[in-house]
């Protein structure tokens, strides 16, 4: 004997949050979409590193800037990615000095938007956009 599960026409497996008769809840079985949720978009600590990274592009290169009071663990990595997550550079950096002075070259990649992460010793990472033009 065979047993079919799944059911014809709409079921439990495509319901739907419509109520056409008014009987089921007052708002209708949506309430909880009018409530503001916080979703933590990652496991590590939301510290001030992301909001600190900056990417200038000028004159066909990346500068890099870390403000001074953020303590990074040299060396740092920066990678350069498109937006469907391929690399496109990358480069190392001994000091804060060498990172916040030497321009990266963009020499043969296409203008656009790609996001940069600077990554220390430790293993913290900082990211942001790079608009090239």
């Amino acid at each position: 004997m065979r047993c079919n599960i799944a059911a014809q026409g709409s079921s439990w497996d495509n319901a739907t949050f419509f109520d056409f008769n008014h009987d089921v809840q007052e708002e209708g079985g949506i309430g909880w979409m009018s409530h503001l949720y916080d979703f933590t978009l990652s496991a590590e600590d939301r510290s001030a590193l992301s909001e600190s990274i900056s990417f200038q592009c000028t004159n066909g290169c990346i500068n890099i800037s870390a403000p001074k009071n953020i303590q990074l663990t040299y060396p740092c990595i920066f990678r350069m990615y498109s937006l469907d997550g391929r690399l496109i550079k990358s480069s190392t950096f001994g000091s804060s000095e060498e990172m916040n002075s030497k321009p990266i070259s963009l020499s043969g990649i296409l203008p656009g938007i790609s996001l940069g992460t600077v990554e220390d010793g430790n293993g913290r990472s900082m990211s942001g956009k790079i608009f090239q033009y």
